[in-house]
């Protein structure tokens, strides 16, 4: 059998040390080591497409994470929060870790489509033919491709489809001025997390972890009014609510279990406090 073992790398950007996350972690103290340590948690996370596991059950913790990295346990944990707190890694409910902009540094290719770019580019040489536009489709990425190409569509005519798009008149100028940052096409799916950041003082991203939850009640037949009458509904009553403010997150207002109910609930006002030690949970 022929030998065509995939590998991964990162591709990145030659401003990838300007960004406003990497001048702040290189300004603190042992800066350089949390970024040696950022960029190792990248590599290890390619394969899993950006989420730190051991195997399919046991995540990393700071002690395997500090042998992996060469560092002590110490820096590691440290490095973890101002990772957190720079979002640029989210804790998931398993314990994972997940690197929440790895889909934009991650490179793929194999063996065998090194051998393929080879061989083109002796024939060209031997030829002398002007270069040629590689395009090598390999089925396990055709998804990734398709989805590139309509990117790439997209680019040429965002800023037209971003001043065409008119946004809802419950967001404000803050909140339209960040979705405008994404491709028109995302409006839809992003709105709700912005609206929810916008109410709650909260900062989500534009991630997969959430954005999953928002598509598939879309694909139910649910409308962007239906996730501004949730947040509305569930930001009343929870908001003032030091025990239930926490569960004002999409994972809770959007997820299968919660979302309908949530929905046909009659909005009112902040519910008080309970006085019992057990507050009602959001399931």
């Amino acid at each position: 059998m022929a030998d065509n073992k995939k590998y991964y790398y990162l591709k990145l950007k030659d401003n990838f040390f300007e960004s406003d996350e990497a001048i702040i972690l290189e300004s603190m103290p042992d800066g350089y080591i949390y970024s040696n340590i950022l960029l190792k948690l990248y590599l290890r996370s390619l394969k899993n497409n950006g989420v730190l596991m051991f195997n399919d059950l046991i995540p990393y913790n700071a002690q395997m994470l500090a042998t992996i990295t060469r560092h002590h346990v110490g820096v590691i944990e440290k490095a973890i929060q101002i990772f957190q707190q720079l979002r640029l890694i989210e804790i998931l409910d398993n314990g994972a870790i997940y690197m929440t902009n790895i889909q934009n540094f991650v490179g793929q290719s194999s063996t065998n489509a090194d051998r393929m770019r080879e061989s083109r580019r002796q024939l060209q040489m031997l030829n002398k033919c002007a270069p040629e536009i590689e395009i090598e489709i390999d089925k396990d990425i055709k998804l990734d491709i398709d989805i590139n190409k309509e990117i790439h569509s997209e680019l040429n005519n965002s800023a037209e489809q971003s001043s065409e798009y008119v946004f809802p008149n419950w967001l404000n100028q803050s909140s339209i001025d960040e979705l405008k940052k994404v491709s028109p096409k995302n409006y839809p799916i992003y709105i709700p997390i912005q609206y929810l950041n916008q109410e709650t003082g909260h900062a989500y991203k534009f991630i997969a972890t959430h954005t999953k939850f928002i598509q598939a009640r879309y694909k139910e037949g649910y409308t962007l009014e239906d996730f501004k009458k949730v947040i509305d509904t569930k930001v009343a009553q929870w908001k003032n609510n030091s025990q239930m403010a926490q569960y004002l997150r999409p994972k809770t207002l959007f997820s299968p279990s919660n979302f309908d109910s949530y929905l046909n609930e009659v909005p009112n006002h902040s519910q008080p406090v309970n006085n019992d030690n057990y507050p009602p949970l959001p399931f």
